[in-house]
């Protein structure tokens, strides 16, 4: 994802790919992916309440769980 040759694209794409920026239907598409890819049956869901941005929202992904197969 970085290219020494055209770092302000590498940044860029850094931050795009952030999951922090990103909406809860895009973070759960992720996740599903994941599994899939990973074979995965499960998650384990751990709550840091010293970082907000990264528990907000948690509460919701895990009512769409699990991830339908297919």
């Amino acid at each position: 994802m970085i290219d020494p040759a055209d770092p302000e694209g590498s940044a860029a794409r850094a931050y795009v790919h952030v999951l922090l920026n990103r909406d809860l239907p895009y973070k759960l598409s992720i996740m599903k992916r994941l599994c899939r890819e990973y074979f995965a049956s499960g998650a384990i869901f751990h709550s840091d309440r010293s970082c907000k941005p990264y528990s907000i929202g948690q509460i919701d992904l895990m009512d769409d769980w699990p991830p339908r197969r297919g």
